[in-house]
């Protein structure tokens, strides 16, 4: 089984999105996200699918839904995280990169949660947790500041002891 890493921009008020869209704007951590998938295979969501709206170059990407609708050519589809995961089992590692459900389904199984935490508590639809201390060690923390003003910091977990089988997805 690959490690998967679940890769998440989260406000301080937990919010990682707002009408299927992003509630801030940082340059850098799009940047950060282009570094740390490149050359890999990202997972998500329809709906985080759709809010990208274009294949990323340089990843394999793969979208977990049930709906028939068409992907472009290159873009993988599969039924449910677990198949996600059986399709890619020959990676060394898999980054879930959303929507909400995808993170819930992924959340128990993760070896490491890479997290943007932006200092800010905009409206939001769509949240994920804070890592809970008693399951997840922080191992490093970044902190950096936007072109807009904006502080956050890159935060990587690792969970404190091995994950849930991912059979049970």
């Amino acid at each position: 089984m690959p490690v998967l890493t679940l890769l998440v921009a989260r406000a301080l008020n937990g919010a990682i999105g707002h009408a299927n869209r992003l509630p801030w704007h940082l340059p850098e951590d799009l940047a950060h996200f282009r570094r740390t998938t490149m050359g890999k295979t990202i997972v998500m969501g329809r709906r985080t699918w759709e809010s990208i709206g274009r294949i990323l170059p340089g990843r394999q990407m793969v979208v977990v839904t049930q709906e028939i609708t068409p992907l472009p050519a290159g873009v993988r589809r599969a039924a449910s995280l677990a198949q996600a995961i059986a399709d890619n089992a020959n990676e060394d590692e898999l980054f879930i990169v959303g929507g909400a459900r995808v993170y819930a389904s992924a959340l128990p199984i993760a070896h490491r949660i890479v997290m943007t935490e932006v200092e800010l508590t905009p409206p939001a639809d769509v949240f994920f947790p804070k890592p809970d201390p008693t399951d997840w060690q922080e191992l490093s923390r970044v902190p950096s500041t936007s072109v807009n003003g904006t502080r956050f910091s890159i935060i990587t977990y690792e969970r404190r002891q091995p994950p849930a089988c991912a059979d049970k997805t």
